[in-house]
């Protein structure tokens, strides 16, 4: 995978980004998944990893590809929410509250450099 630059846009180029893009257009016979390649599920804990069935996509240019796919509909992962302590959310509060400090004050203005809705340049109006 590389980055390239298209005016000030930074794109992602490369073999691994078009595979992606060809997998949002596949043939998992479920309407709720998660579809990922070899790799990925390599990589998961193996009680996820029993979740996973094979299917193997044939994709033009880059050939066969064996992906998996978990069915969302029928497998049950609890999500994993970590307790956080009464400091520990006392301290984000805080420190979300703080952040916006200088804009309640007038320090500091929202958006300030903000080129992309046209501040600080003409603004086009139409003809």
């Amino acid at each position: 995978m590389a980055e390239q630059r298209v005016k000030r846009r930074a794109e992602l180029a490369g073999i691994d980004v078009i595979l992606v893009h060809r997998m949002l257009k596949n043939q998992v016979p479920v309407p709720e998944y998660v579809l990922m390649t070899d790799p990925v599920a390599q990589c998961l804990d193996e009680s996820v990893r029993q979740l996973c069935k094979p299917l193997i996509h044939h994709f033009p240019d880059i050939g066969q590809t064996p992906t998996h796919y978990i069915d969302l509909a029928t497998s049950e992962i609890p999500p994993t929410v970590p307790e956080r302590s009464t400091s520990a959310r006392l301290a984000a509060k805080l420190k979300f509250e703080l952040s916006a400090l200088p804009f309640v004050l007038g320090i500091k203005k929202p958006a300030a450099g903000f080129r992309n809705l046209g501040r600080g340049s003409t603004e086009m109006t139409p003809a």
